[in-house]
């Protein structure tokens, strides 16, 4: 897979990266995270980038914030652009099946869809979600909206989680039809237009400008047995 010449921002390699996931699980909310930034600088470590994990938005597909966790989303922003820290967003291809957004894509025939013709509700680690077809470009360009909304918020970029082949089928119903590991490829080239980027599931995009990390490792020494073979990989 040869380079297209472009790189990541220079951010990823000269400054750290901080996540909120380790520091608040699920409890994702606008105080803590403050105060997350704040102990950083604090405590005399670097600015760097800092990413929103899993919690922020109101539900999967949702692209407004929960307000009983951030009710000032566009100020938490501004307050973390004035630590020198660049924001990214934890972002993922799922949608919860009870909401407007589901409701919408799913009369479009823009979510993916079970072999019978029914539309796929998947189990992942977070419960059961419709998923994007993003092998329809009216998906990709619902998608890129929806990130063009969040990026006008605050945010620099995006954790673009989840897009593994394991989540989709080979005999699903798609708008290209394409397989499970096509669509694991199309979700990482659509981290290709926004230069702040991080992704975990990745096929075939050795070559693109996609900074890329490990698979989560639990919290045991033996998992350090993983790490070197891993990050070769």
């Amino acid at each position: 897979f040869l380079p297209n010449g472009i790189l990541p921002p220079e951010n990823f390699f000269v400054k750290p990266q901080y996540n909120t996931w380790a520091e608040l699980i699920y409890d994702q909310n606008q105080e803590n995270i403050l105060s997350y930034a704040h102990g950083i600088i604090d405590n005399g470590y670097p600015a760097g980038i800092l990413m929103i994990d899993d919690g922020w938005m109101r539900y999967y597909g949702s692209r407004e914030f929960n307000l009983a966790r951030f009710p000032y989303a566009r100020a938490m922003m501004e307050e973390l652009h004035a630590l020198n820290f660049e924001v990214m967003l934890w972002i993922c291809p799922f949608i919860s099946p009870d909401s407007a957004e589901f409701r919408e894509l799913e009369s479009k025939k823009m979510l993916v869809r079970n072999a019978d013709g029914s539309t796929a509700i998947r189990r992942w680690w977070n419960g059961y979600s419709a998923i994007l077809d993003l092998s329809n470009p009216e998906t990709a360009a619902w998608f890129d909206e929806l990130l063009a909304y969040l990026m006008e918020l605050g945010a620099d970029g995006f954790k673009f989680d989840a897009g593994d082949a394991n989540y989709y089928r080979d005999d699903d119903l798609t708008w290209g039809n394409v397989t499970a590991h096509d669509q694991c490829m199309l979700w990482a080239k659509l981290g290709e237009k926004y230069h702040y980027n991080e992704y975990r599931a990745c096929y075939k995009s050795a070559g693109l400008p996609l900074v890329q990390r490990l698979c989560d490792k639990s919290h045991r020494w033996g998992e350090v047995a993983r790490l070197v073979p891993d990050a070769l990989a």
